[in-house]
């Protein structure tokens, strides 16, 4: 299984993005929250669910939104409480996974898919 490698993915919740910034070219280089906290990177990922924070303010979110369909179950957790996991790949049909764990042993797990047919 592949994992993300902390030494060079950092990964970051609860930011509440303020604005965006770009270089002469275009490309994206840096997010600033609402605290003025300035975070650069080459990829930024919008998890903003429906809101799409990052996605309305560079003009990618089109009108109809795309939606996934899943389920999730909060259950009992033995795993380490301060690793969460997204699950993609081939395994997963086009699909994702999650694990996220909660306070006091639990987790929320669950399968997510933009596929119609399911």
């Amino acid at each position: 299984m592949n994992s993300i490698d902390p030494e060079y993915v950092v990964i970051k919740t609860e930011i509440d993005i303020k604005s965006i910034s770009n270089d002469k070219d275009g490309k994206f280089t840096s997010v600033i929250d609402k605290n003025e906290v300035v975070y650069f990177g080459e990829v930024f990922i919008d998890a903003s669910v429906t809101n799409a924070v990052i996605s309305k303010k560079v003009g990618l979110r089109t009108k109809k939104v795309d939606l996934a369909t899943g389920v999730e179950y909060n259950v009992q957790y033995l795993g380490n409480p301060s690793e969460g996991l997204l699950l993609i790949g081939k395994v997963y049909q086009g699909g994702y996974g999650w694990i996220f764990p909660l306070k006091e042993n639990r987790a929320i797990i669950g399968f997510g898919t933009f596929d119609e047919k399911l």
